[in-house]
């Protein structure tokens, strides 16, 4: 009797664990808050060098990835300057940031490599986050 309790015991357990690991196996189609693409970069006076002035994010943009380019920054002295450009390589937005900033570039269904550009000088001092 006791290994027929123990037979139904071990089922039991082991159909828990089954339903366990396929709850957790759903797909989503929705991209709210999601990112493919996430840079982050920390710029200090102390640290400049005049051959990283410039930094290029290429970024992958298809159907699957969110839906505009999202530019989140601080600076605390001189200025990160930003331009962003399609696939085309025309360029859609320049911006010059001296405090924080959110920005959202949408995307337009162009699917395709999208470049951001970032410049700083030898007073720039912050951060600035690219995400996708």
């Amino acid at each position: 009797m006791p290994s027929k309790r123990k037979a139904v015991m071990m089922i039991c357990i082991y159909i828990s664990l089954l339903l366990m690991l396929f709850s957790g196996c759903s797909e989503s189609n929705s991209t709210n808050n999601h990112y493919s693409y996430t840079s982050t970069r920390n710029f200090y006076r102390d640290e400049y060098d005049p051959q990283y002035r410039h930094y290029d994010d290429i970024i992958p943009v298809d159907k699957t990835t969110s839906k505009a380019i999202e530019i989140a920054s601080h600076v605390s002295s001189g200025a990160i300057i930003v331009q962003v450009f399609d696939p085309e390589g025309q360029e859609v937005l320049t911006l010059s940031i001296d405090k924080p900033t959110r920005e959202s570039i949408p995307i337009d269904e162009k699917y395709g490599e999208w470049k951001v550009r970032i410049s700083i000088d030898e007073d720039t001092e912050g951060s600035i986050t690219v995400a996708n």
